[in-house]
């Protein structure tokens, strides 16, 4: 059995989460705080699971391929300029603090919403954008994938979850008492 089209479809389910989570982003100047905050706290457990998910393949390791993702990549400046309008939309909601590796009993350090969001938006994006320029392919996007949520974008979302489920628990409390 060749596992291409199969590949192929769990790249496009990504892929579709994965646009969801950009695109909540890319809509954060139109949004108030809360309603990102919402939209980003439905997207990530899907994110989550579907990143875990994530078939284990072989690397490309074709120079002209690595290229092509390095154009795609949000600059350091563009990331900044994502990262400081997503700071601005979420004010005091964008320091928490955290536990680096609570199996080790580390202190607390300072982490950031925004910096999770920017994060996560340049890791996810430049393979959207390699899919959509035909790039890459499915095995391609997925070995990517899922390196980057292991090593780098996973944390990232699950400390933002964990910090948006606190800051919105009154407003889902809120909720609940009307409904």
């Amino acid at each position: 059995m060749n596992s291409v089209p199969d590949n192929a479809e769990v790249a496009k389910q990504f892929a579709s989460v994965a646009k969801k989570f950009c695109d909540a982003i890319d809509s954060a100047p139109n949004l108030d705080r809360t309603q990102l905050l919402v939209q980003v706290y439905a997207i990530l457990p899907q994110l989550i699971s579907q990143a875990i998910s994530l078939p284990r393949v072989e690397r490309n390791d074709d120079e002209s391929h690595e290229k092509v993702r390095t154009k795609l990549r949000l600059s350091h400046a563009q990331w900044s300029e994502l990262y400081e309008s997503l700071k601005i939309k979420l004010g005091d909601a964008n320091p928490y603090w955290e536990i680096w590796d609570p199996t080790r009993g580390n202190d607390a350090n300072h982490g950031s919403l925004a910096d999770d969001f920017a994060d996560i938006y340049r890791d996810l994006k430049v393979e959207l954008n390699l899919r959509d320029a035909d790039h890459a392919e499915p095995d391609d996007n997925i070995w990517h994938w899922r390196f980057g949520y292991h090593s780098h974008w996973g944390k990232h979302a699950i400390d933002a979850l964990r910090t948006i489920y606190f800051l919105l628990e009154d407003h889902f409390m809120v909720e609940e008492s009307i409904n």
